[in-house]
């Protein structure tokens, strides 16, 4: 029953669709699309640069962003956000005053949200939570440093997002925290921290640092180093930016696909890869549809979200969740894990659901074939997730532990330099691919 519901179903869409993914694809490998997401995001990285969520930089992002939204879609608007917290990051730095007989500086980051402070002691460094805990009535008036193996990020993110509570309730008076990175070349990587009982500042250092202070304990070498944060906890002001295609025989059903317009500030240009990228190609993807000229039975919606970065409680991905709680959701794509080649898609939903859309990408999309189980789920579209609504995310042609991604997340390397407008058009063909086939369809994803 279930391969003959296949049949009949693939069938309602027919030759018209077939033609319709050929003219994608031709499309956005012709002028006026071919490597224009690419054209757009070495604008913005080089004129506007960071983005920090609450930031001059990123409101100005929003207004360069929606003025060029609006040369396509004049109906393209702002939607302003509910005042927030968020942070600013000041001056910083660290020294390393022993076993060094002179006083050397070295790379440092705070993690984002990390308690100010400006804190001389001495290091310990552990691999993992049970090297803490093995050495646990030692960290008292100290500064942890946790040195781990680069691995799943799911475990690295903990240690920076918990570790600074975890060490402070043992008595430490900081932590430093090997950065996130398949390989840093001295350029620390951040993202966001937590706090839950005592505050400490916290921040990264390279990997090569990191393991500098292992092999120096692994002498039984003293390392004393002064660590010093300046920041700031204000209240900020945003706006998630919609675009959208009217469905024409279901426009209360949504499709929403986008990427996050917020970045870190390590550098001059933080921001290209995550997520201005994302953002442009879902954006390129909305305009190749728009250039089809054709009608599609379903809304399709671009979002930039504000605030992924920061993943706090009341970020633009949460407060746009809420603010359209009553529309009829039917799928919702983030494209926030980099801008390789694209070679399939994750998935996140029903079991019909799923079949439904690997059938789609069998019959249309052979060179996306590849669909991981589970996999669909994004930080700006898990607030619609969890109401219900199937996720989906392009994958890209990365390692199985994402090690070009992380050689530059969150770093001052993330730059227009490592973009390459090929990939992002391949990325562009995916996405657009299968918002036109879900959108189109005769019968709803079901949920």
């Amino acid at each position: 029953m279930i391969l003959l519901l296949q049949t009949l179903f693939c069938f309602a869409l027919g030759t018209k669709t077939d033609e319709a993914i050929q003219q994608i694809k031709t499309l956005v490998e012709s002028a006026p699309f071919k490597a224009e997401s690419y054209k757009k995001l070495a604008e913005l990285s080089d004129t506007i640069g960071p983005r920090m969520w609450g930031s001059q930089q990123l409101l100005d992002a929003e207004d360069w962003l929606l003025n060029v939204i609006q040369k396509d879609f004049p109906d393209a608007k702002k939607e302003a956000l509910k005042p927030f917290k968020t942070w600013r990051r000041g001056e910083e730095y660290l020294t390393l005053y022993e076993p060094r007989q002179v006083p050397q500086k070295l790379k440092v980051i705070g993690l984002g949200l990390s308690e100010p402070g400006t804190v001389k002691a001495e290091v310990i460094v552990v691999r993992d939570w049970n090297e803490l805990n093995a050495v646990s009535t030692q960290v008292k008036d100290k500064i942890v440093l946790m040195s781990f193996d680069f691995g799943v990020y799911s475990t690295m993110r903990d240690y920076r997002t918990q570790g600074p509570s975890v060490v402070a309730a043992l008595g430490a008076k900081a932590y430093l925290l090997k950065s996130i990175a398949s390989d840093s070349m001295q350029t620390p990587h951040t993202g966001y921290t937590s706090y839950n009982g005592t505050r400490i500042p916290a921040a990264a250092i390279s990997t090569e640092d990191a393991e500098m202070f292992w092999r120096m304990q692994q002498r039984k070498q003293k390392i004393v180093v002064e660590l010093s944060l300046q920041s700031e906890i204000f209240t900020g002001e945003g706006h998630n930016i919609i675009a959208e295609i009217k469905g024409s025989q279901y426009p209360e059903q949504i499709l929403v696909m986008g990427g996050h317009l917020d970045s870190w500030d390590t550098g001059a240009q933080t921001g290209a890869n995550d997520d201005g990228g994302g953002v442009l190609i879902c954006y390129e993807a909305l305009r190749v549809l728009k250039a089809l000229n054709i009608p599609i039975k379903r809304t399709i919606r671009f979002i930039a979200w504000s605030g992924e970065e920061m993943a706090q409680a009341d970020k633009g991905a949460v407060q746009y969740a809420d603010a359209h709680a009553a529309e009829n959701h039917i799928l919702a794509l983030e494209n926030d894990q980099g801008s390789l080649k694209a070679v399939g898609f994750g998935f996140t939903g029903t079991l019909a659901a799923k079949r439904q859309i690997k059938t789609l990408i069998n019959l249309y999309l052979p060179e996306f074939s590849k669909v991981w189980s589970d996999d669909g789920t994004m930080s700006d579209t898990l607030p619609l997730g969890k109401k219900g609504v199937p996720m989906i995310a392009n994958i890209v042609n990365d390692t199985p532990t994402g090690d070009f991604y992380f050689k530059y997340h969150h770093s001052a390397a993330d730059s227009i330099s490592m973009m390459n407008p090929d990939d992002m058009d391949s990325n562009i063909v995916a996405i657009a691919s299968i918002m036109y086939l879900v959108a189109d369809a005769e019968q709803t994803l079901p949920k």
